[in-house]
């Protein structure tokens, strides 16, 4: 399995996570597993911002017209812009990627489907 260590202009993990939270506060990391061909993965990291009401709302008014560029634009307006021209690059060839990424920003708002509901 490849690990992606590019993180920012050749910064270590730790430089990068405190280089980003004094710019832009808390910030969240995500990993994820790629499979570039059937018996190699990669593993790709990256950052974001916790998405703010607006842009959610965009992303819910825009999704039920086109979900990939929905998820698209939700997750370049909540990526931090040191990163976005990387995740470009990877969209081109792992076009899903924004799907799973939007999924999980909408975790943080609270979008999930693990809810129980039962008559009581």
């Amino acid at each position: 399995m490849e690990k992606n260590n590019e993180l920012l202009n050749g910064l270590s993990a730790e430089e990068t996570i405190e280089a980003l939270k004094k710019q832009y506060g808390q910030i969240y990391q995500v990993d994820m597993t790629l499979e570039t061909t059937d018996e190699e993965e990669e593993i790709v990291t990256y950052f974001f911002t916790k998405p703010k009401a607006p842009s959610f709302h965009r992303y819910m008014k825009n999704v039920s017209k086109d979900v990939t560029s929905a998820a698209t634009a939700f997750v370049n307006d909540n990526i931090v812009p040191e990163q976005r021209e990387m995740l470009k690059e990877k969209i081109k060839t792992h076009p899903a990627i924004t799907m799973a990424l939007s999924n999980k920003l909408g975790a943080l708002l609270g979008f999930t489907d693990k809810i129980i509901l039962k008559k009581v």
